[in-house]
């Protein structure tokens, strides 16, 4: 990372812990050390969702972070959470790429473009999910949808599936959802 890159990165981490302001996953991702995003990659690349049950941040990892980066002890279950979609959401971008050639740019793009309904019921999926509800296949619809904009081959759809869980999962939980 660039030493410019590294001192926005630490302005907007200032700026998303002021006290009036929420967690934002971003910054919390960017702050940790590099070996350690590194090393949960390589783990996603290898494992997919399962990356999770290694994703733990030590107080000193916390430590590390322009002004604790906002994380409390009363809020520490939801920056772990937030942590954990970025995981997601850069793990699945990497392995499309890798394996599907899909750049980021395009499928952030076809995300954007994607039908409003589809996304809301895969919405209500995740947070039926988030809440330890039964799950459902109301995001179905939505990775289907976004899949066949991007000319995936039906085993790149796991992936895909984490991606959409991961930016609506931090969007549930950044607004405050379970």
């Amino acid at each position: 990372m660039s030493r410019l890159t590294a001192t926005v990165a630490l302005a907007l981490c200032a700026l998303a812990a002021t006290p009036a302001a929420a967690l934002e996953a971003g910054c919390l991702w960017t702050n940790l050390a590099e070996s350690k995003r590194s090393s949960l990659l390589a783990d996603y690349r290898a494992r997919g969702a399962e990356a999770l049950q290694n994703l733990q941040i030590s107080e000193a990892d916390i430590a590390l972070w322009p002004a604790r980066g906002g994380v409390t002890e009363a809020n520490g279950e939801k920056a772990g959470m937030l942590l954990g979609t970025v995981l997601l959401e850069r793990g699945a971008i990497e392995v499309l790429q890798a394996n599907h050639g899909i750049k980021p740019a395009a499928l952030a793009t076809a995300w954007t473009k994607l039908d409003p309904a589809a996304k809301a019921k895969a919405r209500a999926s995740v947070v039926k999910t988030l809440a330890n509800n039964s799950g459902d296949n109301g995001g179905a619809d939505a990775i289907v949808k976004l899949g066949e904009a991007l000319g995936l081959p039906q085993g790149a759809m796991r992936d895909l599936a984490l991606y959409v869980f991961a930016i609506l999962a931090r969007d549930v939980v950044t607004a405050g959802g379970t």
